[in-house]
C-alpha cells in the first residue's frame, strides 16, 4: 500500500466538531488501533479492562498536580475548588478525607432517603402524563438528584435553581483545557457556589439538624474533623457529582435501552435484571468520567 494513502493514526481531541458531534467512530478506532493511547491531553484508555486495571493500579496516584492546576485555571476560586476535591488526593491524605466523608453516609441514612426519592420521582413522572413526548432529561434525569441532594443538604428551596447552573458552569473546570469562555463563567461559579456553602455551614454550625451538612461537620475520626476549606470543596463536589452522573446514568441508561430494543424487552419482561443493569451503567460510566459518552450495552 501506498504511505501516502494509508489513514493517518487516530488522536484523541475531544474539542472538534467532528467528535463532539459524535464521538463513538473515534473512540472506534482508538480501541482497536491504540487502545492505550497517548494524546496532546495525556493517556486516554478506550477498554474497559485497561481502565479498570489502572484504577486499580496502587502505583498510579490521582494527586492534584498544582503547579500545572493553577497555570492551567488561575489562582482563584476555580483552583481553590478543583485542588481540594477529594479524588485529587493520595493516600494517606485521600484516606483520612474519605474515612470522615463517608461517615456521614452511614446505611441507614441512605436507605432512608429511598422511600422519599421515590415519591419525588412519582411526582415528576406524574406531571408528564397526557404528554405526546416528554424530554427524560428536563422532567426527570435532571431535577431529581437535584431536588434530593438540596434536601440532604438543607438548600432552601428557592436557592435550588441557583445550585443547577452552578453546577454545570464548574463542570467544565474539570476539562482539560478549559476553554476561556467556560474558564470565566466557572470562576465565577465556583466562587458563588463556595461562598454559599460557607455561609450555609456556619449557618448549620449555630443550628444543627439532622441533615447530611450537620452530619459532615460532626464527623470525626481520631479527634480529627473536616477544616472549613475541604468541607466547602468537598460539599461542592458532593452537590456537582452526585447531581451530573445521576442524571446521566438516567439519561444514557435509557439511551441505551432505546438503542437495543432487545436489551429492552428482557428488561421489561425480566425487572429482576435491572439492578444489574443500572450497575453496568454506573461502572461504565464511572470509567469513563465522562458523560457525554453513552455506553453500548450488550448482553446480559
Amino acid at each position: 500500500m501506498d504511505p501516502n494513502l494509508a489513514p493517518s493514526p487516530p488522536i484523541f481531541d475531544p474539542f472538534t466538531a467532528e467528535f463532539q458531534a459524535d464521538p463513538f467512530p473515534l473512540l472506534r478506532r482508538l480501541r482497536e488501533e491504540d487502545p492505550i493511547h497517548r494524546s496532546p491531553l495525556g493517556w486516554v484508555l478506550t477498554r474497559y479492562n485497561d481502565v479498570v486495571a489502572a484504577l486499580r493500579n496502587q502505583s498510579l496516584g490521582a494527586a492534584f498536580d498544582r503547579e500545572a492546576g493553577r497555570a492551567h485555571l488561575g489562582d482563584g476560586a476555580a483552583f481553590a475548588y478543583v485542588s481540594r476535591r477529594i479524588h485529587n488526593f493520595d493516600p494517606p491524605d485521600h484516606t483520612r478525607l474519605r474515612s470522615l466523608v463517608t461517615k456521614a453516609f452511614t446505611v441507614r441514612r441512605v436507605e432512608a432517603l429511598r422511600p422519599h426519592i421515590q415519591a419525588i420521582a412519582d411526582i415528576l413522572l406524574d406531571r408528564t402524563n397526557g404528554a405526546k413526548t416528554i424530554d427524560v432529561l428536563a422532567a426527570l434525569a435532571h431535577p431529581l438528584p437535584s431536588l434530593v441532594i438540596c434536601e440532604m443538604l438543607g438548600v432552601r428551596e428557592t436557592d435550588r435553581p441557583r445550585f443547577s447552573r452552578w453546577t454545570e458552569d464548574i463542570a467544565f473546570l474539570l476539562l482539560p483545557p478549559v476553554p476561556p469562555h467556560r474558564l470565566e463563567a466557572g470562576e465565577a461559579a465556583a466562587a458563588e457556589f463556595m461562598a454559599y456553602v460557607r455561609d450555609l455551614i456556619e449557618h448549620r454550625r449555630a443550628t444543627p439538624t439532622d441533615d447530611l451538612l450537620s452530619a459532615l461537620i460532626a464527623a470525626e475520626e481520631h479527634g480529627d474533623r473536616l477544616s472549613i476549606d475541604e468541607l466547602i470543596a468537598n460539599v461542592v463536589f458532593l452537590f456537582s457529582a452526585g447531581h451530573q452522573t445521576t442524571r446521566d446514568l438516567v439519561g444514557n441508561g435509557l439511551l441505551a435501552l432505546l438503542r437495543h430494543p432487545d436489551l429492552k424487552r428482557r428488561v421489561a419482561g425480566d425487572p429482576s435484571r435491572l439492578p444489574a443493569l443500572v450497575e453496568r451503567q454506573r461502572s461504565f460510566r464511572s470509567a469513563c468520567h465522562n458523560s457525554r459518552f453513552a455506553p453500548e450495552l450488550h448482553g446480559d
